[in-house]
Parts: structure tokens; C-alpha cells; sequence
């Protein structure tokens, strides 16, 4: 029996694998309402669909265990997340207490820098994060840059990737003593009045998906890529036209949200929730 403390992506993947393995039950207990679960609601329905409960508005007071093993967990109910703020104050109802039999307690609960390595010149806010110049990631020692989650905090693996990107332009700047902002932009211009007159919308393609009951027996992919036919209508409904023009190269793209919101065919898709930081940005 296992119990996964957390309510994210990573909690889900967690899960799910667990599930995968072999383990007779499993459930994911979450301080948050499902509403406001950090996770994809997308990993939220794949999970219920291979078997794991979600215990949500709830986390762990103490873990109980005999012989020195794990044999429970006591939850309390979590009837607040953030303050009036909106910063990250749980607030628990003591009176409310569950006690889950689990044998497996895997903790999947965030995440934190590591700045060891960090020159003691560097400034560093406080959240833990590192300071750069928004343009050129420079910190605040010259020739030193940093992104992705140590500048951010935990996002996608696309905003870590876009950050090197940058950075690396930066650096190449930097040993050529060359500007480190000449053509450079903290954020992309909007570009707004797409056609819209006479455009008939297209729906998306979906892919399919791997049955349930075959998900289980080992770890291929569920979702499966176009056929050369489906991407050929997928490729159509993309207008080309000028939603992406401020972009000149793609180190340039800032996950703005802008294309996908002025895309009149609504075929650019960055965020499977809609909330949370981009997934995908697109070229």
C-alpha cells in the first residue's frame, strides 16, 4: 500500500509508476482542494483512471510504524493552502484526522536549490532564488549567468531549456566583448488585429490514447503521434499569419501566451490547464 504526500505533476508520475510496479493501492494525499491542485488536470484524470485515489484537502501529521517499518499515516484535514496574501500558509483542523494504512510513504513535495556553488556576490532574494538581468541572465557577478529553476523557481523542463539557450547567447556575447542586450528584449511586443473575417476554425486532432487496461503491464508510451494523414490536417490549420512575427529566432520566445491567445484558429497550445507555465512554445 502506498501513500504519495503531494499534489503535482511529479506526485502523479509518482503514482502512477508505483502503480506501474505493482503495488496493491495506491493513493495521493494533497494539501490542496482537486480546484487548485498544482498538477495537469490532464495527470489528475489519468491517475483516477489507473486506479489511484486522490485524498484531497488533507496532509500528513505523523507517520506511524511498528518493527521499523512503515504501517500508517495520520492526515489532518487542510482547510486553507495560502493566506490572505496568497503566499503558502496551510492551515490544518486539528480535529479532523484520518489515519491511512500504508507500508510505502514516498514524499513528493517540491523542490530547492542548490546554490553552493554560487560566487557569495550573487544576490539571491527571498525565496531562495537567484537574481539575473531578465535579458541576458547575467547575475550580478560579471560573466556569471544562471536559469531555469534556480532563477524561476520549479517550472518545465521548455522554460529551463529556453533559459540555457539565452544564457548561452549571452555568454557567447560576453567572451566576444560583445553588447549583451544590442537586439535583445525583456518581453515581445503583442501583436494584435489577426484576420479573422472569413476564417472558418478547425478543430484540433487528437491523438489516441493507450486503453487503460493495457497501461499497466509496463511503461510504453500512452499517447501515441499522428499519422502522416493527421498531421497533414493538424499542419492546415496554421495560418501563418504574424502572430509569431516579433519572434525572430527561437532563444527570442518568452512563453508569453501571446500567440496562442491571438491565434484566431486556436491552433497554438502552450499550457494544458491553462494556468500553469507553458508547456510547449511554438516556432
Amino acid at each position: 500500500e502506498v501513500l504519495v504526500i503531494g499534489g503535482g505533476n511529479v506526485a502523479m508520475d509518482v503514482a502512477l509508476t508505483a502503480a506501474r510496479l505493482g503495488a496493491a493501492g495506491v493513493r495521493v494525499a494533497c494539501l490542496e482542494s482537486e480546484e487548485i491542485m498544482p498538477a495537469f488536470r490532464a495527470e489528475i484524470e489519468q491517475a483516477r483512471e489507473e486506479g489511484v485515489t486522490i485524498l484531497e484537502s488533507c496532509g500528513p501529521r505523523r507517520i506511524l510504524g511498528a518493527g521499523g517499518r512503515v504501517t500508517a499515516v495520520e492526515l489532518v484535514r487542510c482547510h486553507s493552502v495560502y493566506d490572505g496574501r496568497g503566499r503558502f500558509c496551510p492551515a490544518y483542523d486539528d480535529s479532523v484526522i484520518e489515519t491511512i494504512a500504508a507500508d510505502t510513504v514516498i514524499l513528493a513535495i517540491g523542490q530547492t536549490a542548490d546554490l553552493s556553488a554560487l560566487p557569495p556576490e550573487a544576490a539571491v532574494d527571498g525565496d531562495g532564488a537567484v537574481r539575473v538581468d531578465a535579458v541576458t541572465l547575467q547575475t550580478g557577478v560579471p560573466g556569471v549567468f544562471a536559469g531555469g529553476d534556480v532563477v524561476t523557481g520549479p517550472a518545465s523542463v521548455v522554460d529551463a531549456v529556453a533559459a540555457g539557450r539565452r544564457a548561452a547567447d549571452s555568454i557567447d556575447r560576453y567572451l566576444k566583448h560583445q553588447d549583451l542586450k544590442a537586439g535583445r528584449y525583456a518581453r515581445p511586443r503583442r501583436v494584435r488585429n489577426t484576420p479573422l473575417a472569413g476564417i472558418d476554425p478547425m478543430p484540433r486532432n487528437l491523438v489516441t490514447v493507450l486503453p487503460v487496461g493495457e497501461r499497466s503491464s509496463g511503461f510504453s508510451e500512452i499517447k501515441a503521434t499522428f499519422d502522416e494523414d493527421t498531421a497533414g490536417l493538424e499542419v492546415q490549420r496554421c495560418m501563418t499569419c504574424g502572430s509569431r512575427a516579433t519572434i525572430d529566432y527561437v532563444e527570442d520566445c518568452m512563453l508569453c501566451y501571446f500567440c496562442e491567445q491571438d491565434c484566431p484558429q486556436k491552433a497554438i497550445y502552450v499550457s494544458p490547464d491553462k494556468t500553469a507555465m507553458p508547456l510547449m512554445p511554438w516556432r
